[in-house]
């Protein structure tokens, strides 16, 4: 499963969110429900934890931050040779470049209900 295989699946649903952390059970909910494995808050190092990690996919859950600091935490976990792509999914409008330390990157805008 790559960065676009989980976005078709999130695409399917709405969410309704008032903190990250609601948003995230609620993302975990559609990886369950559709069988996805997945691990959340996967340790990629001592100072580093995705919200999510699927098959070397490194998933960010973000609804509010600064965009410098968003995009240095996707520096940080693209660093990492464990990850192949950095997917960041957010209600705000963020932007990443395509690629982060040589790994396809990308960001899914949620739009809130």
């Amino acid at each position: 499963m790559n960065s676009m295989d989980v976005v078709r699946v999130l695409a399917r649903y709405r969410f309704s969110y008032t903190n990250e952390i609601s948003l995230q059970d609620q993302i975990e909910a559609v990886f369950k429900y559709n069988q996805i494995p997945y691990k959340r808050e996967h340790r990629l190092s001592d100072s580093d934890i995705v919200d999510f990690y699927i098959d070397g996919v490194a998933i960010e859950i973000k609804i509010k931050g600064h965009p410098v600091a968003v995009y240095q935490q996707c520096v940080r976990y693209g660093s990492h040779d464990s990850v192949k792509e950095v997917l960041l999914v957010s209600a705000k409008n963020f932007a990443l470049p395509d690629v982060i330390g040589s790994k396809p990157a990308y960001v899914y805008f949620l739009s809130a209900l």
